[in-house]
């Protein structure tokens, strides 16, 4: 398992591009493109951007213990710390979630009724996005909750996927080999 630095504004447009251009490569144009919060909000906007014709939502999926890590104040003691240790937390936090599989998610849909409508059209190309996918049970739980909501065609991606065998993998990927990304919005971020 490694760590990659896109806390940089340039490297993470770069990745994003990249994303961009697999998808786009696969699936042609998206109609819809919905972004994953928070961080997958953030990659859906930078991917959205290769894309102006696109529609942008988005979709919050929490699982139990999110929030947690913000409430203990760590970021503060975080930008302290030398790297190598800060990729060493993460990568053992990483191997703590791989093994934890909880599948209870909360998927709350925000997607305005123009976006809605698009989406209830047989021919829309449908893009959801994220940043990373550890188990995969938020992904899962969002396709289940989309494939509900709309007969379009359903894509899906994300910078990296953290873990060999996740319950769902993105239909398109940057890293597909345990590759653990520091974005500009990560806690161990140095900004």
């Amino acid at each position: 398992m490694r760590v990659l630095d896109a806390s940089g504004q340039v490297v993470f447009a770069g990745m994003c591009k990249d994303l961009a251009e697999i998808a786009g490569a696969a699936m042609g144009k998206p109609d819809v493109i919905l972004g994953i919060r928070s961080g997958g909000a953030y990659v859906a906007e930078a991917v959205a951007c290769h894309f102006p014709e696109a529609r942008l939502g988005y979709i919050t999926s929490r699982r139990p213990s999110t929030g947690k890590k913000g409430k203990l104040g760590l970021k503060r003691l975080l930008r302290y710390l030398p790297v190598a240790l800060l990729d060493a937390l993460r990568i053992l936090e990483a191997r703590l979630l791989a093994r934890s599989g909880n599948p209870e998610r909360e998927v709350a849909i925000d997607i305005s009724q123009d976006v809605r409508e698009l989406m209830a059209q047989p021919s829309t190309k449908i893009l959801l996005v994220d940043d990373a996918v550890d188990s995969g049970y938020t992904l899962r739980a969002v396709v289940d909750t989309l494939s509900a909501l709309t007969p379009g065609r359903l894509f899906t991606a994300a910078i990296t996927s953290t873990t060999s065998a996740p319950v769902m993998m993105p239909d398109f990927l940057l890293y597909n080999d345990n590759v653990l990304v520091r974005f500009p919005w990560s806690m161990d971020a140095r900004q």
